[in-house]
C-alpha cells in the first residue's frame, strides 16, 4: 500500500517539493541568474520525473487515482 498520512495526506511528492523550494531559495540568496535557469531546468526534470512515477503508481494502487486527485503535487497549498 502506498502512504496517504502525514505529509502525504497533503502532497503527492513532499521531498521533490522541498528541493524545489531549497533550489529556489538558494537562487535567490545568490542573486544569480544562472542559478534561477538552473533551478528551471531542475523543476521541469522533477516534474517529468514525478510523472512518470505517477503513471506507474496508477497501475500498481487502484486507489491512487482519488489520492492524486485530492492532494497537491509538489508544495501542499500551492503546487
Amino acid at each position: 500500500t502506498f502512504v496517504q498520512t502525514g505529509l502525504y495526506a497533503r502532497t503527492r511528492h513532499p521531498a521533490y517539493g522541498g528541493l524545489l523550494i531549497m533550489a529556489v531559495g538558494w537562487a535567490l540568496w545568490r542573486g544569480s541568474g544562472l542559478h534561477l535557469v538552473l533551478t528551471a531546468v531542475l523543476t521541469l526534470y522533477i516534474h517529468a520525473k514525478a510523472r512518470r512515477e505517477e503513471a506507474y503508481l496508477m497501475e500498481l494502487f487502484p486507489g491512487y487515482r482519488e489520492h492524486r486527485a485530492r492532494t497537491k503535487h509538489m508544495i501542499p497549498g500551492i503546487y
